[in-house]
């Protein structure tokens, strides 16, 4: 299956549509896979990956996330050695005291996560990358639950 219809199907499955869903990067910059990324930064004029980051993480909070209003944010990419998706997001935004592992098998890891951007709290799921995993539908539905139930101890 491809990436694009893993994103779709995952999307009808979570009960959300697509018309009503975001499908963007962590990382605005487009390259051709993760290994290009800083031959394409440096094209943009940016000295470092951490510029890139800095830049792109600002564009979420000022505008992304408060003309969306997100349910939940999957950041699928979650690797915790490179700038992955989830990563950055749990590194920018995380509060670190919600992290929860639900499953972290080498196929299926899923962890879960409260970000807070602005004023909004919003649930993160970190999934493997879609484009080389199947994402496990229920692993994501339990880690949001965890922080749904999180939320409303905190009473966000």
């Amino acid at each position: 299956m491809t990436l694009a219809k893993r994103l779709v199907c995952t999307t009808k499955k979570l009960g959300f549509n697509r018309e009503e869903t975001i499908y963007t990067n962590a990382l605005l910059l487009c390259s051709a896979d993760a290994s290009s990324i800083n031959a394409a930064l440096k094209k943009k004029g940016f000295n470092n990956i951490k510029e890139l980051i800095k830049c792109s993480m600002e564009f979420f909070a000022e505008v992304t996330i408060p003309l969306s209003q997100p349910e939940l944010i999957i950041a699928y990419s979650n690797g915790n050695t490179s700038p992955s998706a989830a990563k950055i997001f749990l590194d920018t935004f995380g509060l670190e005291e919600t992290f929860y592992q639900q499953d972290s098998s080498r196929y299926k890891t899923t962890y879960s996560f409260i970000a807070k951007i602005g004023d909004l709290h919003v649930p993160v799921v970190g999934i493997r990358h879609m484009s080389r995993f199947k994402p496990d539908i229920n692993n994501i539905r339990s880690a949001w639950d965890v922080q749904k139930t999180k939320l409303q101890q905190l009473n966000l």
